[in-house]
Parts: C-alpha cells; sequence; structure tokens
C-alpha cells in the first residue's frame, strides 16, 4: 500500500500517465520505466520517510491565550502552524476533546460555547465559534503549508466540573460500573440487564448501594465519572456519529486517544489493605454488556476481587480470570474500533490510535491505559491484523520520554505491526522537566527552567535518537506555550 501510493505520487512527477502505461505494458520500454519508477519509489521510502508529529489541543490554546489577554482566532491559529512547519513538522494532531466538550461547531457533541464552565480561561470559546470554525481553519491552514492533519479525539474522557458531556450526564448508566450495582433509572432495559442484577446478589463492594440511583444520592461513588463503557450500542453510536461529523471535514485522518481521562478528579471507593486500595479502580468496570459476554463465554460470573484482610492481602497480578475479564471488557472498544475504522477508511483517511506501552505505564503498569480504566485490555494486535489503524502512537507523560522504552522493550514488541505497515510512533514530552530518564548523563531533574541549556541539549538528542531509531517517528507532546528555543531543538534534533 506505501509503495502503491508513494508510486502514485512519482508517477504524476515523471508524466507517465495511466492511459501510457495500458498502451505500453507489456513493451520493453514500458517494463524499463515502471523499473525506474519503482526505484525511486523505493529510494524515496528510505530517505525522509521519518514523521515528526505535533499535537495542539486547541483548548489549551483558548486557556492560555486568555492569560495573555488574546482571543485565540485565525491569525493565532496560522501563525501556531507556521511556527510547526518551519520547525520541520510534518503531521498536525488538533485535538478537539475539551474533556465532555468540543472546540468546533459540533452538531453531536458538546460544545464549548463559553458558558457553564469552571474556569473563565476558556469563556473566549463562545466569541471564537461565533467568528470562525476552528478545525476547519487549521486543517486548511495546515494543508496549505503542506503538513497532514489528523483530527485527534478523546474516547474516554467526557468529564470534569464544568467541561462535562450533556449525553453523559443523561445516562450516568453508561459510566464505568462499580461491581454489584446495577442501572434502575432507565426506561427500558439495557443489554444484559439480567445477568447483572443476578451478579449483583452475590458481590460485596464495600458500597451499601446495589442501585444506581441510590448509591448516587448515597455519594457511594457507584461509577467511574468519565469513562464509559463501549458495551453499550448507544455509546458506540454516540461517538461514531462525531467520528462520521469529522469526515466531513476532509482532514487525512482520525486519532483515537485510547489512554487519556481527567476522571481521576472524581472520587472513587477505595477498598481493603495495600496493595488492594493502591487500584481501586479493579473492581470498576462491570456494566450488563460486559457481564452478560463474560457469562456467555465462560459459563460463570466474571470475576472480583475480595476487600482483601490486613493480614492476607490479595496479589496485584492477574489471574487466569481475570485476563480473561479484561479481555471480554477490550472486546467492546475492538466493536467499535471496527466500525469506526470502516468509516474512516472508507473516506480514504488514515485511522490513528494512542496508548501506552505495556512496558512503560506508570498509570498501570502492564497495560495500555490509565488506572482509572482498570485493566482493559487494548487489541492492538488483532487491530492491525484486521488492517484496522494505520498508526500506533506509543504515549507517555511528566517527566519521561519514550525512547528509553523503545531500546529496552516496545522497539521488539511492537515490530510485528510496522512488519504488517503500520507505523509507530514514539513520544517526545516537552512539559519542561526530564525526572525518569534511564542513565541521565547530568543529574535528575533537567528543567528548562533552572537548566534552560542541559535541557535542550537533552531534548535534541532524544529526538534525534527516535529519529534514527527503528520507530517510524516522533510524536511530540504538547504544542502550548512553546518557547521557539524548544522547537528549535526538535528540528536539529530531527534534521530538519
Amino acid at each position: 500500500m506505501v509503495l502503491s501510493n508513494q508510486y502514485g505520487d512519482l508517477q504524476r512527477k515523471v508524466c507517465i500517465s495511466p492511459l501510457t502505461l495500458d498502451s505500453f505494458r507489456m513493451t520493453r520500454v514500458a517494463r524499463l520505466i515502471l523499473a525506474y519508477v519503482s526505484l525511486l519509489a523505493v529510494a524515496s521510502a528510505n530517505d525522509g520517510s521519518k514523521v515528526l508529529a505535533l499535537s495542539i489541543d486547541y483548548k489549551d490554546q483558548i486557556y492560555l491565550g486568555y492569560d495573555r489577554g488574546v482571543v485565540f482566532g485565525k491569525e493565532e491559529i496560522a501563525e501556531l502552524l507556521r511556527t510547526a512547519r518551519r520547525s520541520g513538522f510534518d503531521e498536525i494532531y488538533w485535538c478537539v476533546s475539551a474533556v465532555g466538550k468540543v472546540t468546533y461547531p459540533s452538531k453531536v457533541m458538546t460544545v464549548m460555547d463559553g458558558t457553564g464552565l469552571r474556569s473563565p480561561n476558556y469563556s473566549p470559546a463562545g466569541v471564537v465559534l461565533k467568528q470562525i470554525d476552528p478545525l476547519a481553519v487549521a486543517i486548511r491552514v495546515a494543508h496549505d503549508l503542506g503538513m497532514r492533519v489528523f483530527v485527534y479525539i478523546t474516547l474516554f474522557d467526557f468529564a470534569y466540573p464544568g467541561l462535562e458531556s450533556r449525553f453523559f450526564q443523561d445516562h450516568p448508566e453508561y459510566w464505568s460500573r462499580l461491581a454489584g450495582v446495577t442501572a434502575d433509572n432507565v426506561t427500558e432495559a439495557l443489554p444484559g440487564t439480567a445477568e447483572a442484577l443476578e451478579f449483583s446478589k452475590s458481590v460485596s463492594t464495600g458500597g451499601d448501594s446495589k442501585l444506581l440511583s441510590v448509591a448516587e444520592r448515597e455519594g457511594s461513588a457507584p461509577y467511574v465519572r468519565g469513562v464509559p463503557s463501549y458495551g453499550y450500542p448507544a455509546v458506540r453510536n454516540h461517538v461514531l456519529e462525531q467520528v462520521k461529523e469529522l469526515i466531513n471535514y476532509r482532514a487525512d485522518g482520525i486519532y483515537f486517544d485510547i489512554s487519556r481521562t481527567h476522571s481521576g478528579v472524581y472520587p472513587v471507593l477505595a477498598f481493603g489493605y495495600y496493595p488492594q486500595w493502591k487500584d481501586p479502580y479493579l473492581r470498576y468496570g462491570y456494566n450488563e454488556p460486559e457481564i452478560a459476554r463474560y457469562r456467555k463465554l465462560y459459563g460463570k460470573n466474571p470475576p472480583i476481587r475480595g476487600v482483601g484482610q490486613r493480614t492476607q492481602p490479595q496479589s496485584m497480578d492477574e489471574t487466569e480470570d481475570e485476563k480473561k475479564w479484561n479481555s471480554v471488557r477490550g472486546s467492546f472498544l475492538t466493536d467499535f474500533m471496527r466500525e469506526a475504522s470502516r468509516f474512516v477508511h472508507d473516506a480514504g483517511m488514515k485511522v490513528a490510535v494512542g496508548f501506552y506501552p505495556e512496558s512503560f505505564n506508570d498509570f498501570q503498569p502492564g497495560t495500555n491505559v490509565r488506572q482509572q480504566m482498570g485493566r482493559m485490555e487494548v487489541a492492538w494486535g488483532k487491530w492491525a491484523e484486521e488492517g484496522l489503524i494505520d498508526i500506533i502512537r506509543l504515549k507517555v507523560e511528566g517527566g519521561a520520554h519514550g525512547l528509553d522504552d523503545w531500546r529496552q522493550s516496545s522497539g521488539r514488541r511492537y515490530a510485528s505491526v510496522q512488519r504488517r505497515g503500520v507505523r509507530v510512533y514514539v513520544d517526545v514530552s516537552i512539559n519542561g522537566e526530564f525526572d525518569k530518564l534511564i542513565a541521565p548523563s547530568t543529574p535528575l531533574p533537567i528543567t528548562y527552567q533552572e537548566s534552560p541549556a542541559k535541557y535542550l541539549r537533552v531534548l535534541e538528542s532524544i529526538t534525534k535518537g527516535i529519529m534514527n531509531s527503528s520507530a517510524d517517528g516522533a510524536f511530540v507532546y504538547e504544542a502550548q506555550d512553546t518557547p521557539q528555543p524548544i522547537f528549535d531543538a526538535i528540528r536539529l534534533g530531527a534534521g530538519r
């Protein structure tokens, strides 16, 4: 597929029309021309094929612009993208998800229109959206500058005080549920309701109520607000409607962030003693469809951790039944990806996904997600096998970067999907501090504020290391009020 696309580009450059090729297909001249074009295509694939990608969260640009007295509109968007292009970036990942709201004039999702917000910094969104469609402007400008654009949406980040989704406010039964708590506030039976009711009778969670509405009134945290279950057709359809809407913008692809969530701001029930209380989210995700699918496959109820005893705490390692349970939970995400990928690919666009590598995840070691999602399986190998995805971004956060992990583990682990044609990008974090480096050349932490020269040297070295590795590109997270010297260090490291 890659060669055929490059071949098409080169065919246009050397002015060989399809008609001409058809006329001379069996001639020696035609074969020589085709061989020459193929060699050029291989050379093109090996020269400059590494990608330098930058994510831009438009919500943050609005927020930070407010502090400077700037309404981040058309000119500001254009200038930021020009800066990115001068800095050598090939791809822009334009984030429209503002937790439970969005920063474009959606007819499907809840729009961040400047009202009902916790912080006044977001209030200019209403003014901007009356003047322009920021997403349309960003795509047009980036394309004019010769960059590709992916529209960036989150799949598990739909709630934060002042930034809630109306759809999920109306349907709390769709949130990732505490085991043993069933939905009682719906007008029609949810899929798997009978199985969930039976399961709840034998489950002790530390919560006092078995009913969702009662638990809400008692304040016993019956769900993880912001993290939906994709087991419900209504949830999948809701997000798929957004995908269809975004396809109409004619970007180069849609990027699904699978791990990002702000749901940790909301309390959940802790349980037991150490180490159980260290990960209370393992008791969530027990929604009706998941329970029903597990019982259908295995003929019994899903596993649930006991409250635990002080003298005999449970191991935090997955049991075999828990592995099956986490796979069942993840199977609904795969259902969604199959549907979403079909729409995106049918439109001639690419599908990108982002998650943590299993070997480098402080939030939930051994998995691809944050702790708030529990240990839900992300079946990235299956997605690659089925041709659902084109790009994987391996995420890091805080004072780390992805090069250490790529060299130690992920480079080998993800080589299999690269051989299938899936490109893998490795994260460069530019939050201004490195404090989680393996074998650093200087004592940690290294901060831009205190030691700008050291920080920039490390940043340039990391970028160079990723671009010279077996990874397919470096993903820079993320543009905010990024000083020009940081962009310059990335450009130099990328050899641009």
